[in-house]
């Protein structure tokens, strides 16, 4: 219907402009960053039914849109390595896969697990020797047959080994070894490397038969149970953000539309002068991927805003403009075109805000004919032949 009536009222301004011939027409090529004003004689203006008024402040509920990705908490997401180092013995799982808790993820060996184990049973064994010899050296001091010195010597070599003993053991828990089993004797040779929570594998770079030094990782997981999405907000939009704001969310590889809330709102300004929002879903989805791309509407309460009717909008490019109206002479009646940003729409009304900030709020808007203003525009962008 609208590409009817424009086709309708391009009629009617070409016949305009036929007839009569006006400074505003002159031959020239006109590039379209240069039409920022369009003037139109008075046949133009009735043939068009342009009608101008002024905006209209009224309470709406406007939007912003903004754009984001779904992300994960790094509580919920983890790089798995192995700290001392090993050649990978086993390695079942690929990307994408799914793993419970405790799951076995890799299984490494190496000689240098093996000798700790062994110097770790050694020290063991001398710890209850060097604590004996500490005993009788002490009830002998007291009793003043040897001296202070042999003491406390017996006491240091006592001490030294305890703490290398409580050292290794750590470390053994780190590497995964079952310690109560090497303290009966029996060593391990492989270690499992379990995963510590239910989730996805993201990344697997282990490869049977690798070394892996203790800063490689092995393989990353994610929970995606607690998935959230990361919406980058311009920094003039703050001030209107509050905690509890309900947010629509639809992704880039689906045309479902998804709710959430705003939790958290940054305090920290990007270089590009954008804010991260930190928004929860109403319903979480174990099925949205990690970086996915999202575009977002979030919902302001209801403000007083200045509006027009919605065929006072028009779209000149990618940009939203409306036509005011400026001084007239004997040539004709000049329109001012002003770049906006739409807020929201209510009741046939549309809420919005000038781009440029001097421009004045008071001054007279067409909100019938801006179709025909819009035609003259682009004739006017057309080379000459």
């Amino acid at each position: 219907m609208k590409n009817s009536i424009i086709f309708f009222v391009l009629l009617l301004v070409l016949g305009a402009c036929g007839t009569e011939t006006t400074t505003s027409t002159e031959k020239a090529t006109v590039t379209p960053p240069s039409i920022h004003q369009i003037v139109l004689n008075a046949k133009q203006q009735r043939n068009a039914n342009i009608e101008v008024e002024q905006a209209k402040m009224m309470g709406i509920g406007t939007t912003i849109r903004v754009t984001g990705t779904v992300e994960t908490p790094p509580q919920n997401k983890t790089a798995i390595s192995f700290p001392f180092g090993g050649f990978v013995k086993k390695a079942p799982l690929l990307d994408g896969m799914s793993v419970k808790k405790g799951q076995v993820l890799v299984t490494m060996e190496d000689p240098s697990i093996i000798q700790l184990q062994q110097d770790y049973l050694e020290a063991v064994s001398q710890l209850d020797f060097l604590k004996q010899e500490y005993d009788r050296q002490k009830s002998l001091g007291d009793q003043q047959i040897n001296s202070g010195k042999t003491v406390q010597q017996a006491k240091s070599n006592y001490m030294s080994t305890q703490a290398r003993c409580k050292g290794m053991k750590l470390k053994l828990e780190m590497a995964g070894v079952n310690v109560a089993q090497v303290e009966k004797g029996n060593l391990q040779r492989e270690i499992s490397i379990r995963a510590p929570f239910n989730g996805v594998v993201t990344k697997m770079n282990a490869a049977v038969g690798h070394y892996a030094a203790p800063q490689d990782i092995l393989l990353e997981i994610i929970d995606l149970k607690h998935t959230h999405i990361e919406l980058f907000v311009f920094e003039k939009d703050i001030p209107s953000l509050k905690i509890g704001q309900q947010v629509h969310i639809k992704l880039a590889n689906s045309a479902t539309t998804k709710k959430g809330t705003i939790h958290l709102i940054g305090k920290e300004i990007s270089s590009d002068r954008m804010v991260k929002v930190h928004c929860h879903l109403d319903q979480e989805d174990d099925q949205l991927i990690p970086g996915t791309f999202v575009n977002a509407e979030i919902d302001l309460s209801a403000t007083k805003q200045l509006t027009v009717p919605g065929d006072a909008v028009v779209k000149m490019g990618d940009k939203d403009v409306l036509f005011i109206k400026g001084s007239t002479n004997k040539e004709g009646t000049t329109y001012l075109v002003k770049e906006i940003e739409t807020l929201g729409e209510e009741e046939g009304r549309i809420a919005f805000r000038f781009i440029e900030k001097s421009t004045k709020t008071n001054e007279f808007i067409v909100v019938k004919g801006s179709y025909a203003v819009l035609s003259t525009i682009l004739m006017k962008m057309q080379p000459e032949e």
